[in-house]
């Protein structure tokens, strides 16, 4: 059993599960201190995958109204011995209820999340946050350094990809600090990365003028983009075009002819919200500031 500063966990990491416990109690604290809830008493807080509640029994001690959402049922066995007070949702992270646990939250429009997830969950849930940026304000998670780097990836690099350009365009990413393997047990053959997630809001959109729901919008256009990133988008868009019904014209949509012989690694983000808005996929709204 891995040892930590409480003594010894009760069960062991499961493979099938991807499960790495933070067993580092003073990078455990460096990281609930990076969390920021608006919500009475913590309402607002969910953490998705506690496991043996490294992180959970720190933040629990701030904010005793927070909300777990865990798989693992005997994860959930132990947090009800230890932190019998503490709110479980035994479920799935990557199908949360956010409408559902947002409207419980008390003193804040938006939830605060944090999570230590299986890497392979990662590209999902990055996904699942940001087109639930409605119901979710920030994010601080424990990912995969390499995962942090393709996600801020610029574009033109190799790395860019759909993710980064809803990131860029939705939320604002901090790098805090690194986690060694070590911190973990198992422990990993990488190293990880603690990062925090703002993301925008109907009345502070990070993109001018373009509200979280877009978020949609864009990832389909983005996707089909990069599922065929070394055509050009009048090519890798065509079959993405082509299930939408014609224009009132009675003409079928086309990519504009700038963007035609561009490839997806060519546009920043702020092209795709462009293209996005000029196919119909999404609509700008004007927001006070």
């Amino acid at each position: 059993m891995a040892a930590s500063a409480g003594g010894k966990y009760p069960f062991l990491a499961k493979q099938s599960l991807g499960q790495n416990f933070l067993v580092d109690d003073g990078l455990a604290r460096r990281i609930v201190a990076s969390v920021a809830d608006g919500g009475s008493g913590g309402s607002a807080l969910v953490e998705l995958g506690p496991g043996q509640g490294a992180l959970t029994r720190h933040a629990f001690e701030r904010w005793p109204r927070m909300t777990a959402v865990e798989l693992d049922k005997r994860a959930i066995g132990a947090l009800a011995e230890t932190l019998p007070a503490l709110a479980v949702v035994q479920g799935d992270m990557l199908r949360v209820d956010w409408a559902e646990l947002a409207r419980r939250a008390e003193g804040a429009e938006r939830l605060s999340v944090m999570s230590n997830p299986p890497y392979h969950l990662t590209a999902e849930l990055l996904l699942m946050l940001v087109l639930n940026a409605q119901h979710v304000g920030s994010a601080v998670l424990t990912l995969q350094k390499e995962a942090v780097e393709r996600l801020l990836s610029p574009a033109g690099c190799k790395q860019y990809t759909p993710l980064g350009v809803l990131y860029a365009l939705f939320a604002r990413t901090e790098v805090l600090f690194e986690l060694p393997p070590t911190a973990f047990s198992p422990a990993p053959k990488v190293t990880s990365t603690c990062i925090r997630i703002e993301f925008g809001s109907a009345e502070r959109p990070v993109e001018p003028r373009l509200p979280p729901a877009s978020a949609r919008g864009v990832h389909r256009v983005a996707r089909a983009a990069f599922s065929e990133r070394r055509k050009m988008l009048r090519q890798s868009l065509k079959t993405l075009l082509a299930g939408l019904p014609p224009s009132a014209d009675g003409c079928m949509l086309s990519v504009p002819e700038r963007f035609a012989q561009l490839r997806a690694e060519q546009l920043q983000p702020a092209d795709f919200a462009e293209l996005s808005e000029l196919l119909g996929f999404i609509r700008r709204e004007p927001f006070s500031t």
